[in-house]
């Protein structure tokens, strides 16, 4: 028979070796368990014990490995979550810096777009202003030719190209650009240059008739508007008049 375990329960244990014979069975009294019966149930208890410690043991033994890897799965969940963090920082870092830059970058083009859009308007306006002096200074030459002309054709002059002789620095202008001196120059230029100009008389005026013995009327001394006073239609028949005539019309 096995040792019996020395921290188990020795109840019942007096005998160390099973009996030879059964013949104390028939000493038992009636309804006891047999010795048998009382030793085969303390064996299953000592089984049954060593068994609970076994899985005490091994119990214990998953309950820290389930202890450890929780620790390891919290740790890597941790590690997980300031890793998120830290690339949700660094996303938002570069969106903040990528839209910094493009909204500089959007000012410089905004600003570039506005200088080249003032220049080019700035450059627009100085050449309107400059075609317009350049018209301007251009319908006053014009204008003050056409006062040289009549005072020429109202002094005699037999051709106009004379006019390329006037010293165009000795004219004279009135408050309104009016050309005011041009009798003046061409009685200088008679004087100078007498055979540009006629030198017949104007003819005299007609003599009555006999039978009329009124007082003529007095001759009224022509008038001839400036260039300047004159509509387009009348600069246009005046000149076609000295075209042909070689004299403005009266």
């Amino acid at each position: 028979m096995a040792e019996v375990d020395d921290d188990t329960d020795t109840t019942d244990s007096n005998t160390d070796t099973k009996p030879a014979t059964r013949g104390r069975d028939t000493d038992t009294h009636r309804g006891r368990l047999s010795y048998e019966e009382l030793y085969a149930r303390y064996k299953g208890a000592q089984e049954e014990s060593k068994s609970h410690r076994l899985n005490s043991d091994r119990f214990a033994k998953m309950a820290d490995e389930t202890k450890t890897e929780l620790a390891k799965a919290k740790a890597e969940a941790e590690k997980a979550v300031a890793d998120a963090k830290a690339e949700y920082h660094a996303a938002l870092k570069a969106a903040h810096s990528n839209h910094a830059s493009a909204l500089e970058s959007l000012k410089g083009e905004h600003g570039t777009a506005l200088e080249a859009l003032k220049a080019e308007l700035t450059g627009k306006v100085t050449e309107a202003e400059t075609k317009a002096a350049t018209a301007l200074t251009a319908a006053q030459k014009r204008a003050l030719h056409a006062d040289l002309r009549v005072a020429a054709t109202l002094a005699g002059m037999l051709d106009l190209d004379g006019l390329k002789l006037v010293d165009e620095t000795k004219l004279e202008l009135d408050d309104d650009g009016n050309l005011k001196n041009g009798e003046a120059l061409m009685t200088a230029l008679k004087e100078a240059k007498g055979f540009l100009f006629s030198k017949e008389p104007p003819p005299p005026p007609k003599p009555a008739s006999s039978g009329n013995t009124e007082t003529p009327p007095t001759p009224k001394t022509p008038t001839t508007k400036k260039a300047t006073e004159m509509s387009n239609e009348e600069f246009a028949a005046a000149m076609a008049h000295i075209s042909r005539y070689g004299k403005p019309p009266t």
